[in-house]
């Protein structure tokens, strides 16, 4: 096997934990600029509406509609 060095010797190489948690870093911080980014707009309806509407849906969706709430809740 061919032996590989870094391209700064007086470097540290990262552990595999270490590049794992700063992917994960990377990928929060880009998920949360993505939402603040977003267009958005406020739409006043009735809670009664939208609990109506969301009985309509289909597994698959409310299951996406859960996972959105979750993202847009863990940036705030």
């Amino acid at each position: 096997m061919k032996r590989k060095s870094v391209h700064e010797p007086a470097a540290k190489l990262m552990s595999a934990a270490d590049t794992i948690a700063d992917a994960n870093r990377l990928k929060e911080l880009f998920r949360e600029q993505a939402l603040r980014s977003a267009p958005a707009i406020e739409m006043r309806i009735p809670l009664a509406s939208f609990l109506a509407a969301l009985d309509q849906f289909p597994r698959k969706d409310l299951l996406e509609v859960k996972q959105k709430l979750e993202e847009r809740l863990m940036a705030r």
